[in-house]
C-alpha cells in the first residue's frame, strides 16, 4: 500500500477530512523514509486514536513507538533494574541500556554506588537524554541530516557554509565557525 493509498485509508476513516492533492505530495513527501508496513501500521493506529485527520507528527509519533516497541527498548524502570542488579558477562535488554550503563561506569565495577537514590536520579537523566536522541535521528529525514553533515564539514574545513544569518562578512557571520575553529585540537 503506498503513501497516496494510505492517505486515502486515513480520510476515509475521518468523514469530514478532504484530503487534498497538496496534502498528499507534502505527506508523501514528508514520510517517504518510513516503511510502507511501519507507515500502514501507525496510520492504522492513528485513525483508532486520533479525533482528527493526524498531523505528520501524529504519524511519526505512532512510527517511534512501533520502532521502539520493536526494538525491544525497556522502559525506565526497566532498564534501571537490568543494570542495578547486573553482573559481569551481562547480555543485556537492548544497547542503549549497555551504552548508558557503561557511561555511568557500570563496567569499572563504579555503579551502582551505595546510593541507590543518586543512582537512580543519574540513570534517568542518561537514559532519558539518549532515549530523546535515538528519538530525534530517528525523526529527522535522511535530506535533513545530509544537509548537517555537509554544512558541519565546510565549517570544519573553514568555509563559510551559509547559515542563514544574512551577514555577508564570514568573520561576523559565522561566530558558531570561528569558535570551532579555536578549539579545534592542533
Amino acid at each position: 500500500m503506498k503513501t497516496p493509498e494510505i492517505l486515502a485509508l486515513l480520510a476515509a476513516s475521518f468523514p469530514k477530512f478532504e484530503l487534498t492533492k497538496d496534502t498528499i505530495k507534502a505527506y508523501s513527501m514528508l514520510l517517504a523514509d518510513i516503511p510502507e508496513d511501519m507507515l500502514k501500521a501507525a496510520a492504522l493506529k492513528c485513525a483508532r486514536k486520533c479525533t482528527f485527520f493526524p498531523s505528520v507528527h501524529e504519524i511519526m509519533e505512532e512510527v517511534i513507538g512501533l520502532r521502539l516497541e520493536i526494538e525491544g527498548l525497556p522502559a525506565l524502570y526497566d532498564a534501571y533494574r537490568e543494570v542495578a542488579t547486573a553482573r559481569s558477562y551481562h547480555t543485556w535488554s537492548h544497547p542503549l541500556v549497555k551504552q548508558i550503563s557503561y557511561q555511568l561506569g557500570w563496567n569499572e565495577y563504579n555503579f551502582p554506588t551505595d546510593n541507590q537514590a543518586a543512582d537512580r536520579a543519574h540513570f534517568a537523566d542518561a537514559y532519558k537524554r539518549a532515549r530523546e536522541d535515538a528519538v530525534n535521528d530517528m525523526i529527522t529525514m535522511p535530506e535533513v541530516k545530509q544537509l548537517v553533515q555537509t554544512k558541519a564539514a565546510m565549517l570544519e574545513s573553514g568555509e563559510n557554509p551559509q547559515l542563514g544569518s544574512g551577514i555577508s562578512d564570514p568573520r561576523i557571520a559565522n561566530p558558531i565557525g570561528k569558535l570551532a575553529q579555536s578549539m579545534r585540537v592542533k
